[in-house]
C-alpha cells in the first residue's frame, strides 16, 4: 500500500509546475507596422515574442504576452479587460489590452481587424494566423499599428523523463534500504 501511495504522489508531483495555459511562439514573418489611421507611418519590423491562452468553451483568456521588434515592446496589460478570442469552426479570433513601447500610445487595444484562421483542434489550435491585427487608443480612435501573427503551438514537456528516474530513484532506495537492513 505504501509504494501504491508513493508512486501516486511521483505522478502528482511530476505533474505541477507545467502551464496552465497555451503558449504559442510567434513564427518568422510575424510584422509590426507603425500607422497612422490606416497610412504607414514607418517601416515594418520583424516580431518574436510568446503568448499564452487559457481555453474555456469556443473562447480563449489572455494570461501573457510578450512581443517585441527593434523598435516596439507589447505586454500584456494588467487591467483585467484582457478577453483573449473567440474561435468558431473556421474562424478564430484575438483581442487584448497591451502596454506598449516606441509607439506614440503606453496603452491600447490590440484586436483583430479581420478574422484569424486555426490548424488544429478548437479547444488547442497547434497553428494561429492572424493577417491583420490592430492597435487602438484604449478610448477609440486611429489605429497606431498593424501586426500580423504566424504563432505555433510551444508543446509541453514531457514527464515521461521525470516519472522514470522518479520510479527508479524510489526502487533503488528500498533495495539498498533491504539490502541494508539483512547486513
Amino acid at each position: 500500500m505504501k509504494k501504491i501511495i508513493a508512486l501516486a504522489i511521483l505522478i502528482v508531483c511530476s505533474t505541477l509546475g507545467k502551464s496552465q495555459g497555451i503558449v504559442y511562439t510567434l513564427l518568422p514573418g510575424s510584422t509590426i507596422t507603425p500607422v497612422s489611421g490606416s497610412t504607414p507611418a514607418g517601416p515594418t519590423e520583424s516580431l518574436t515574442g510568446t503568448f499564452e491562452w487559457f481555453p474555456l468553451y469556443m473562447m480563449f483568456t489572455n494570461l501573457s504576452l510578450d512581443f517585441s521588434s527593434v523598435s516596439y515592446h507589447l505586454t500584456l496589460a494588467t487591467n483585467g479587460l484582457n478577453s483573449g478570442g473567440g474561435i468558431n469552426s473556421s474562424e478564430v479570433y484575438f483581442a487584448a489590452d497591451v502596454n506598449i513601447s516606441g509607439l506614440s500610445l503606453t496603452n491600447g487595444v490590440m484586436d483583430g481587424f479581420v478574422a484569424g484562421s486555426y490548424i488544429g483542434p478548437m479547444t488547442a489550435p497547434t497553428f494561429l494566423t492572424f493577417p491583420d491585427l490592430r492597435i487602438s487608443p484604449e478610448s477609440g480612435g486611429a489605429f497606431v499599428a498593424q501586426l500580423t501573427l504566424f504563432a505555433q503551438q510551444v508543446p509541453e514537456p514531457s514527464s515521461a523523463p521525470l516519472l522514470l528516474y522518479s520510479a527508479v530513484s524510489y526502487l533503488a532506495f528500498f533495495a539498498l534500504r533491504r539490502n541494508g537492513s539483512k547486513a
